[in-house]
């Protein structure tokens, strides 16, 4: 389910902006150190080790921007590729591109997919 991007659980059609959206929430998983859904949480301890501090900030953003609710907002993967190489500048995120609080606007009302 946390991998599904809310247009594919909408309208049942893939498009490579929804595999953007899958990998965006694998990143995040991977930053976080927990899944994309969980029905429980635990008092547990997460240990990151050593990590660099750019890199990390990169991948956290990047997997927010990838996982956004809004299919255009996302990143094609290629663009995804140019910004893990450097390649290219990553765009400077906006309120809006963080804020989960838009799938309410989008019309969404279920709370595992709002995130509470």
């Amino acid at each position: 389910m946390g991998y599904l991007a809310p247009e594919l659980a909408r309208s049942g059609k893939a498009s490579p902006l929804t595999d953007v959206f899958a990998f965006g929430a694998f990143i995040l998983e991977v930053m976080c150190g927990r899944r994309a859904v969980e029905q429980s949480m635990t008092d547990s301890w997460l240990m990151l080790g050593n990590y660099d501090d750019d890199e990390a900030m990169l991948a956290f953003k990047l997997g927010l921007l990838c996982s956004h609710p809004l299919p255009a907002t996302r990143p094609s993967m290629r663009q995804v590729m140019q910004y893990l190489d450097g390649d290219m500048p990553f765009p400077e995120l906006t309120p809006s591109h963080l804020s989960f609080s838009m799938l309410a606007l989008m019309g969404y009302s279920d709370p595992r997919i709002l995130g509470y």
